[in-house]
């Protein structure tokens, strides 16, 4: 895919046109001429604000008039004004021409420095022409003259050095242009203020080398801090500071960001549009780079349709051969390839081929990129041979260029792999897996520094080469499976950090103060008029968060090994114990003569890791029939996933329970057969979640999975609790009893409903939101346990209820608590909101969820304090709703426990491959060692006696976290209560 590069010319402006009479000598003809040159200028300036279609063609007559007249100081502002004209609008022939015409000119004159200026100007158009060669010869005329007149780190000179590094990675010698391009930068640092135009200049093409060579991280960094200079004294609208953010999206693009660029992309392309012509080239650029990421989202029929645009307006205004509508055009075949429209792809990539072998030789880079897609289009049409062609020497091109992690090299490979697969030659596709495996959790390492929403969207875009990894190892070496679990455990490992740990305190602070606008944002929601305003504004907040959230690699926090493999599982293993490790794929299979495979199917599978090092992988088989029995046994229990009304109770729940055991834990313990009392760990994933696995029936007479095996769920094999430093006395937080509506010390506001725009309010489509009811119980469960904690431990308690259970008492509350315990209602968007493409709703409603979803996902789940039903306060704030965001700001660093006693607060948004981003994903971000959540709603009076078994077991009998629970679970269904009265709660985190 390619993606237009952000270039910034040293020109020398247009001065404004001086009265032709007053020019000196000129006989009235000459003036007449000018004159009339003059008016047909103003005329194009005109036009270009309203069609830059119909300006190029006046553009052109003008300007053959004008290079009819020898260049003189008379005429010369003409051909600076037009030379600025044809700049707008990307007329790099004419402007050449004007160019070599002003050099002439001014070649040998007295000003010295003058000539190089335009000596420099010309290589620049020669660049954008693809004349790079030619543009390297100038370029090295004009830095030999400028180091003669002036000292080496003079700014004349290093920018001269800097246009010459831009050609020289233009040529495909980007190591080259690295060095030179940090030299100039070093010297810009040191000399220049940081607001600095030349410094910002050199930053922004050195970031796009360092982006070119795969330094992603290095590339974004300097772009952001870019951004933010010019943001301080630019307006939003301004044209750089447009191009300065569309840059940035095409890096976040490259590093896996997909949902930050096309935040950005979309603001770029909107103030574009609003500003300027349809078919203007900046609005081109922005529609082409929107259209490339919505490609690589999946939204085949909306970049689409935006690219056909692009190339209907570059047919209509250049040359066919012109570099800009073949970019177009390639794209555009990309995009139909993914459309299945082959034919239409192959004849476009065909042409494309011819032309760039024609233009710029066999081996210029873009040669080599038309080669690639040509190979797709070929592969898809099973012209294997052809397609293997061209695959094979573009991976030993590009192995040999870029590093092994290089986004390039990794679907190289990735594309050869496939190819050789259809050809029959599996073998030799087995034989890329290991040094694929490496690349990728080279790139994986890579984000480890990074916040964890962006470290989330890497792993999620890396869903396609892990299914390809996946399929190409199974049934073979041990090996191969060792780096296909490496490879899964470091995917789902990268995906559950939290970048909480090494920030300083005023990090932290601001960290939680930017969560704190995010969610008044969010809540507060925008209206029809204002989306686009309040998007910019989630975007800013949210980019925000994530510079806080990213670490150096001198400050990292501690997050454990950066390989995930069976030997860093089973050193943590008790012996006896084994860890299984669930993960949704798409799933390929052997399909037939014909078609050797096919893929796109959903599958599990399950990798086991036991005490005694070994490693076995397990497939489960297809998702239909699984997700048809996770159904089936909520449904049995009352509590079916759907959010309608709860169903009544089966009496053959055990029956539906020992066929969900039978899919998803009877092959791995049949496999393995631990001894009864062993530790079973166990990782997640997608729907999984759902299942309370030590509730599920072992046989008829009434024993659960929890009565034979100790179960633990982890959020991942590679996550080990730290220990805590114990405090002089435990200490132990309780909230319950809320006042829904009325918040103490809070806001006084009376009767503001929830604003029916607000995207919560939207997105849930719940009747009860806005209109919490008072959790009766809640205040014997919260005394209950009080009770039991000051009978049991030598430790302090405090208690938020009724209208002082606030938000701000909460956060102030938590820092140094050992024991958390949150009783009050829990609330969800519904997964409808979280699908790829929600089209029942209005265009302004889905757009608002992508925002949320794609930019600050844990804002669709949360919790309810003293005052949720009053909503928004006059300045749009919400103090009674605490999201899942809000809370992975606080401070739960010493605390060994939290207890989320609210309904459905382990339902969140699933995600293949990355679990559920929920409630219980926040405690542990803010950093809890453990977390109890409960899967579905449950009755207040079950819930006090769960929980008051629950901590008789922890506090006064000693026993473990894991223990306890279980023991109390036991002891209600010992009572004859229905399964759904106790099966919910769940553990998660260290178990001891």
């Amino acid at each position: 895919m390619w993606i237009p590069q952000l270039t910034l010319f040293l020109t020398v402006l247009a001065p404004a046109d001086p009265d032709p009479r007053s020019q000196a000598g000129g006989s009235e003809v000459e003036v007449y001429v000018l004159t009339e040159l003059r008016n047909s200028m103003q005329e194009v300036e005109r036009i270009v604000a309203e069609d830059p279609g119909a300006a190029r063609d006046i553009l052109e007559a003008v300007g053959a008039e004008v290079l009819e007249l020898p260049v003189s100081e008379s005429t010369l502002p003409l051909f600076l004004r037009l030379d600025s004209i044809a700049r707008s609008l990307a007329e790099f022939d004419l402007q050449l021409r004007l160019r070599k015409a002003i050099v002439a000119h001014v070649d040998g004159a007295p000003e010295l420095d003058r000539d190089l200026i335009w000596r420099g100007n010309l290589a620049n158009t020669m660049v954008a022409l693809g004349q790079l060669e030619e543009a390297l010869e100038l370029q090295w005329e004009v830095i030999e003259a400028r180091r003669a007149l002036h000292p080496k780190n003079a700014p004349i000179v290093r920018l001269a050095e800097a246009n010459l590094a831009d050609t020289l990675r233009g040529l495909g010698h980007p190591e080259e242009a690295l060095v030179l391009q940090e030299e100039v930068f070093r010297s810009f640092e040191s000399d220049l203020p940081e607001d600095h135009p030349d410094r910002l200049r050199v930053a922004s093409e050195l970031a796009s080398t360092r982006r070119q060579l795969g330094d992603l991280e290095g590339a974004l960094a300097l772009q952001e801090s870019v951004l933010e200079i010019y943001r301080r004294t630019l307006e939003p609208t301004d044209p750089l500071l447009l191009e300065l953010q569309g840059n940035l999206a095409n890096t976040r693009c490259e590093r896996g960001d997909l949902t930050g660029a096309e935040a950005l992309e979309e603001a770029v392309l909107a103030a574009r549009e609003r500003a300027l012509p349809a078919r203007h080239p900046a609005v081109l650029v922005a529609r082409s780079n929107l259209a490339a990421t919505k490609h690589l989202l999946g939204d085949h029929t909306g970049a689409l349709a935006l690219q056909r645009q692009v190339v209907a307006a570059k047919q209509e205004a250049l040359p066919p051969s012109h570099n800009e509508v073949l970019v177009a055009r390639e794209n555009l075949a990309v995009m139909l390839l993914a459309s299945g429209e082959f034919d239409e792809a192959l004849e476009i990539q065909g042409e494309i081929l011819e032309l760039r072998r024609e233009a710029e030789g066999e081996d210029h880079p873009r040669t080599w990129t038309a080669r690639a897609n040509l190979g797709d289009v070929l592969f898809e049409l099973g012209q294997l041979e052809e397609a293997h062609s061209l695959q094979a020497p573009l991976l030993e091109r590009r192995s040999a260029e870029l590093p092994a992690h290089h986004v390039n090299v990794l679907h190289a490979r990735e594309n050869l792999a496939n190819t050789l697969v259809r050809l029959g030659q599996r073998a030799r596709a087995v034989g890329l897996v290991p040094d694929q495996v490496d690349g990728l959790l080279g790139l994986l390492e890579t984000t480890f520094h990074r916040s964890p929403r962006e470290a989330r969207s890497v792993a999620h875009e890396l869903r396609n080469q892990l299914a390809q990894v996946l399929f190409l190892a199974a049934d073979d070496t041990e090996a191969l499976q060792e780096s296909a679990f490496t490879l899964v455990e470091t995917r789902r490992h990268l995906a559950t950090l939290s970048s909480r740990e090494g920030l300083s305190a005023a990090r932290r602070a601001e960290l939680a103060r930017i969560r704190s606008e995010l969610h008044d944002a969010i809540l507060g929601g925008p209206t029809a008029d204002s989306t686009d305003t309040w998007r910019a504004r989630i975007q800013e907040l949210s980019f925000a968060r994530d510079r806080l959230q990213r670490t150096t690699s001198t400050g990292a926090p501690d997050r454990g090994a950066r390989r995930i493999d069976s030997a860093s599982v089973d050193a943590w293993l008790p012996a006896g114990g084994l860890a299984i490790s669930y993960l949704r794929y798409d799933g390929w299979r052997h399909a037939g003569d014909e078609t050797p495979i096919a893929w796109g199917n959903d599958d599990l599978l399950a990798f086991v890791v036991t005490a005694e090092g070994d490693l076995h992988r397990v497939e489960l088989g297809p998702i239909g029939p699984i997700k048809e029995a996770v159904h089936a046994w909520r449904d049995s229990l009352g509590k079916p996933i759907s959010r309608g009304e709860d169903v009544s109770l089966r009496d053959d729940e055990s029956t539906f329970a020992r066929r969900l055991r039978s899919r998803i834990l009877d092959p791995v313990l049949e496999l393995v057969r631990p001894e009864p009392g062993a530790e079973i760990h166990v990782c997640l994933d997608d729907f999984l979640h759902l299942v309370p696995l030590d509730a599920l029936a072992l046989d008829e007479e009434g024993a659960r999975v929890g009565d034979r095996y100790r179960i633990h769920q982890k959020v991942s094999l590679g996550r080990t609790p730290k220990p805590l430093m114990p405090s002089a006395k435990p200490s132990l937080l309780l909230v319950g009893d809320v006042d829904f509506d009325r918040a103490a010390g809070g806001p006084a506001w009376e009767g503001l409903a929830v604003n029916a725009s607000a995207p919560i309010a939207d997105l849930t489509r719940s009747s009860t939101f806005g209109d919490w009811q008072r959790l009766i119980g809640t205040k014997g469960e919260i005394a209950n346990v009080a009770v039991i904690f000051e009978e049991s431990l030598d430790g302090t308690t405090e208690i938020l209820t009724r209208s002082e259970a606030t938000k701000a008492a909460l956060f102030e509350s938590v820092p140094g608590a050992r024991f958390v315990h949150l009783a009050t209602h829990g609330w969800f968007a519904p997964e409808s909101v979280l699908s790829a493409a929600d089209l029942t709703d209005s265009d302004h409603r889905r757009g608002v969820a992508r925002t949320v979803r794609g930019l600050v996902p844990m804002a669709l789940c949360g919790l309810c304090l003293a005052g949720a039903n009053q909503g928004r306060d006059p300045g749009g704030r919400v103090f009674g709703l605490l999201t899942a965001e809000e809370l992975s700001s606080f401070d739960l660093s010493a605390c060994e426990l939290a207890v989320l006693s609210a309904c459905e607060t382990n339902v969140g948004i699933h995600r293949a491959g990355q679990g559920i981003l929920s409630l219980q994903a926040a405690l542990h971000a803010a950093g809890a060692r453990s977390a109890i959540t409960s899967l579905w709603k449950v009755d207040d009076d079950r819930t006090k006696d769960l929980m008051q078994a629950f901590y008789e077991n922890l506090w006064a009998e000693g026993m473990s976290k894991s223990e306890a629970l279980w023991a109390a679970k036991r002891r209600l269904l010992d009572a004859e209560y229905p399964t759904a009265d106790w099966a919910g709660w769940v553990l998660t985190g260290d178990p001891d």
